[in-house]
């Protein structure tokens, strides 16, 4: 029961950060008892962000690349602390109003979220909102807010903050990501290079099927190998090609992710 509930929540966090979000979210139908300890820090910090005054802890699991600490709030709300940092991850939240009357604009939602996030002791002076977007979710709109960190060269730091926010005030989730770095930061193969490579593989790829390419967008971030968890040092490059037939004529996207170290093709994605 417990690993199925576990797994329920987390098939629901995947879908609320896509645009076909999940509106209500169903509450356990029992409680469990604590039968693992968990650091006394921790439940402080997962108060901060229900809204009762108690918990139930669902035991210790495994999300994405690390552990995490689990909890129920007594409304619905799922809460994961990451057991490396004992800091909240994420929360899921049931919604209470469903109303489609009151509608909020998108820079009234930040302000919403900018003030819940203060309130919950996150300041966002070394934070950048790097993403806003509005996505259609049944009869709402759902806001969504990204915000990273960055060196001073401009490299993506293993750090995401994610807040979604539906258009009647209401939140929806919390995700966090804020790790060290590990790893170097100078990458062995050069921006020149990143793109050269890039340009040749979308070619092979696309083969006379697109003939026209330009570069939209490069980055250098630090993030975690798919399999093993482990940081690596990507290089990512967006180019944009077009073709002279259908369904090629229009302007298509591809992203190319190469290790910066090694430079290895690590995905390609169109």
């Amino acid at each position: 029961m417990k690993k199925c509930l576990v797994l329920f929540y987390c098939v629901i966090f995947i879908l609320c950060m896509t645009k076909q979000s999940v509106i209500l979210f169903a509450q356990p139908t029992r409680k469990e008892t604590q039968q693992e300890k968990f650091p006394e820090e921790v439940l402080s910090k997962v108060l901060f962000f229900v809204n009762s005054s108690s918990v139930s802890y669902y035991g210790k699991s495994r999300f994405g690349w690390w552990n995490v600490y689990v909890f129920i709030g007594q409304n619905g709300e799922l809460i994961h602390v990451d057991e490396e940092t004992k800091e909240v991850s994420l929360v899921i939240y049931k919604l209470k109003n469903i109303s489609t009357q009151q509608r909020i604009s998108i820079e009234e939602a930040k302000n919403i979220v900018i003030k819940w996030l203060t309130e919950r002791k996150i300041q966002l002076k070394e934070w950048m909102l790097e993403e806003q977007g509005i996505y259609k979710a049944g009869n709402l709109n759902r806001y969504q807010f990204k915000w990273v960190k960055k060196t001073p060269k401009g490299i993506y730091l293993p750090c995401l903050l994610s807040v979604n926010i539906m258009d009647n005030g209401e939140i929806l989730s919390f995700s966090r990501i804020e790790r060290p770095v590990t790893i170097s930061l100078e990458p062995k193969v050069s921006e020149e290079e990143a793109i050269k490579v890039s340009l040749k593989e979308v070619k092979q790829k696309f083969e006379e099927k697109l003939t026209q390419f330009r570069l939209i967008n490069k980055k250098l971030f630090v993030w975690f190998h798919h399999n093993t968890g482990k940081q690596q040092l990507y290089w990512e490059i967006e180019l944009e090609g077009i073709g002279e037939k259908e369904p090629y004529k229009h302007h298509n996207r591809v992203n190319v992710r190469i290790d910066a170290h090694t430079g290895e093709i690590i995905a390609m994605i169109w």
